[in-house]
């Protein structure tokens, strides 16, 4: 008599699968604590509060790209970088709860109305895609966190408002910058690129350092002369979105955020990163329009931005 066959599978194909899966969520969930603590560094009204939040990006660009799946680990990581920030056991939880419907319910809705990973690749996916992260996920984020921590005593509801601007500002620009940058790169990981490519990448994410160190970086002293100098970003953004394609006009546009946050957190900045983020959507429309990915503007016609 043969022995009844186990109803769970114990095989070494199984057994490797399920430890690659658990590998993965680990990894996930300890870089989504990583940039939540240097995040934080930017924290002002709450110090659970940022002006930009680049954990959103991550994390909904980790669900366009592996899935819902992995809301465990984007769950495990809020609630771990919240209980080591402020609060308690239950407003960590509902923040943490907050964050992980933020970037599921995001996806969700890019997978369904923009063709999720590859919204990028046209004008009116790009325009969808702006309008989810100012319009969906974060609203849930902000409120869940702020009447967490307000429903805790961690925060004044006199101050709810203000720290809600903040928290949903933050999450939008966070997801608005990050999130096209990584998935752009990695969609894009498996394509060989030729040297002649690589150059002239390279050269465009040189200029784009080179500008955000002359008219963002506090390092140099803010002086009236020198804002108007902010305008020099619009050269390696049209350069990428012009010559190159979206993944480098991506790229492009987290630099010079980068440069653009650096410089207003430490007081010196000209400008503030989401308005080199607008000119970046609108940048990738161009491209498109380049390129002929989208229906081009007939003269005369009016443009309206996506905000």
């Amino acid at each position: 008599m043969s022995k009844p066959e186990s109803p769970i599978d114990v095989s070494p194909a199984r057994g490797k699968a399920l430890a690659k899966a658990a590998l993965e969520l680990a990894a996930i969930t300890v870089l989504y604590v990583a940039v939540a603590k240097l995040s934080l560094t930017f924290a002002s009204v709450n110090p659970s509060a940022t002006p930009i939040w680049p954990t959103t990006g991550y994390a909904l660009a980790a669900v366009l790209l592996l899935g819902y799946r992995i809301w465990p680990a984007l769950f495990i990581g809020a609630f771990v970088v919240n209980v080591l920030t402020a609060g308690s056991f239950y407003t960590s939880l509902g923040i943490g709860a907050g964050n992980t419907l933020e970037a599921i319910v995001a996806g969700y809705i890019l997978n369904r109305w923009a063709d999720g990973r590859n919204a990028f690749g046209t004008p009116s996916g790009v325009a969808k895609f702006t309008l989810v992260c100012f319009a969906s996920g974060t609203v849930i984020s902000a409120t869940m966190g702020v009447g967490s921590l307000s429903l805790g005593g961690y925060a004044p509801w006199r101050d709810f408002g203000s720290i809600w601007t903040t928290w949903w500002m933050g999450d939008s620009t966070g997801a608005l910058v990050i999130t096209p940058a990584i998935v752009l790169w990695m969609t894009e990981a498996g394509r060989k690129l030729e040297r002649r490519e690589l150059t002239q990448s390279a050269l465009v994410y040189g200029a784009a350092i080179a500008v955000g160190f002359i008219a963002f970086s506090p390092i140099f002293a803010q002086t009236p002369p020198r804002t108007p100098l902010a305008f020099l970003a619009v050269l390696p953004l049209m350069w990428a979105a012009l010559r190159r394609n979206q993944r480098d006009t991506a790229i492009t546009a987290l630099i010079l955020s980068g440069f653009a946050v650096w410089g207003n957190c430490v007081g010196h900045g000209t400008v503030l990163a989401w308005k080199s983020q607008r000119f970046a959507a609108a940048s990738a429309r161009l491209h498109d329009q380049h390129h002929g990915s989208g229906p081009r503007l007939e003269r005369g016609s009016r443009h309206t931005q996506t905000p």
